[in-house]
């Protein structure tokens, strides 16, 4: 999931966000993209559907210029990809 963080500050609620969390994201951040962490069971080598935690990224860079999305809101295949990567090492370190 991605979104441009300059458009939540008029509707947080838009991106299923309360205005105390959007407060919390410091004022230069512009876009971010956030995937869960979920837990992986060692017994049956499945991933379960409980989330364990967030991979997010954020940054102060213009949404533009990120490269993060293809059109609109589709996340580009290239950082889907990475991220995938990155859940699943995470996910493992944490289990």
């Amino acid at each position: 999931m991605q979104f441009i963080l300059i458009q939540a500050i008029q509707n947080p609620l838009q991106f299923g966000m309360t205005k105390i969390q959007h407060d919390r994201i410091p004022e230069d951040r512009q876009a971010m993209i956030s995937l869960p962490i979920m837990s992986y069971s060692h017994d049956s080598g499945t991933t379960i559907s409980e989330p364990i935690g967030t991979l997010a990224l954020e940054t102060s860079t213009h949404p533009a210029d990120t490269q993060w999305m293809e059109q609109g809101f589709q996340v580009s295949e290239n950082v889907s990809k990475r991220l995938a990567l990155w859940e699943t090492v995470i996910r493992r370190l944490l289990n």
